[in-house]
């Protein structure tokens, strides 16, 4: 305001001098005034966006560009979560379909029969049945012989495969057979076919008869040890038996 009254004073003079208008000489403070204010207007402006393009800049901009990168980081970890999730599921599923179907039966039993008459009677502890392949694992199992329905034999193992279409066993471990006539044979691994009624075996052998004890390695024989072959065979007589019998 003083520089105002300043101003409008020296114009003032200066035009009594000069000899200006004197309504003159006091507008050009006005004008000088109205300058003054519509510059500072524009300085105002300038400054107040310097100012906020400082603050966005160095305050809004980053915390924009950290928003966005956190979304995008957001988006990232949730797609990799759903694709790590899509394959645990499906390697979860390939991992419970089991290869090849089983099933584990406690107390086995089977019982095979011709034209109406035993042939045999298999019981088991448990079986482990493989429903793919038409087999058995069998633990303790005991095989009853039959030949035109009487009882011929009983065979027991540690353990057998059973082949349930064709009901030929494979006894594994050591196997005994007695017959009806109290014969005993022992073994280990051998093989029952069922088509032929024949067991054999290429393990060593003893046959154990009320008379004789007779050894080798391999030997073939029916269900009821009546026709027996036996290879490298080597026989021991009983003659404190066979002199009772006399």
């Amino acid at each position: 305001m003083l520089i105002f009254v300043l101003v409008s004073l020296k114009n003032l003079f200066m035009s009594c001098h000069f000899g200006l208008d004197p309504e003159s000489a006091l507008l050009l403070p006005l004008n000088f005034l109205h300058f003054t204010y519509y510059f500072l207007l524009f300085a105002d402006g300038v400054v107040v966006f310097a100012v906020n393009f400082l603050l966005f800049t160095f305050y809004l901009l980053p915390g924009v560009l950290m928003s966005v990168q956190k979304y995008i980081t957001i988006l990232f970890v949730f797609t990799a979560l759903l694709w790590m999730s899509a394959c645990k599921a499906e390697r979860t599923v390939i991992e419970e379909t089991p290869p090849i179907p089983e099933q584990a039966i406690e107390k086995f039993t089977i019982t095979e029969t011709e034209k109406g008459k035993l042939k045999m009677i298999l019981e088991s502890e448990s079986a482990v049945i493989n429903e793919e392949k038409k087999t058995a694992v069998l633990q303790l199992p005991r095989v009853k012989f039959y030949k035109e329905g009487e009882y011929a034999s009983t065979l027991i193992a540690e353990s057998a495969d059973i082949d349930l279409d064709t009901y030929d066993i494979f006894g594994k471990g050591k196997c005994t057979i007695e017959t009806a006539n109290n014969e005993y044979l022992q073994t280990r691994d051998l093989s029952y076919n069922a088509r032929k009624e024949l067991i054999y075996s290429v393990n060593d052998v003893k046959i154990t008869t009320k008379s004789e004890t007779i050894t080798g390695k391999g030997f073939e024989s029916d269900t009821k040890l009546e026709k027996v072959i036996i290879k490298k065979q080597k026989v021991i007589l009983d003659n404190s038996k066979s002199k009772a019998a006399i």
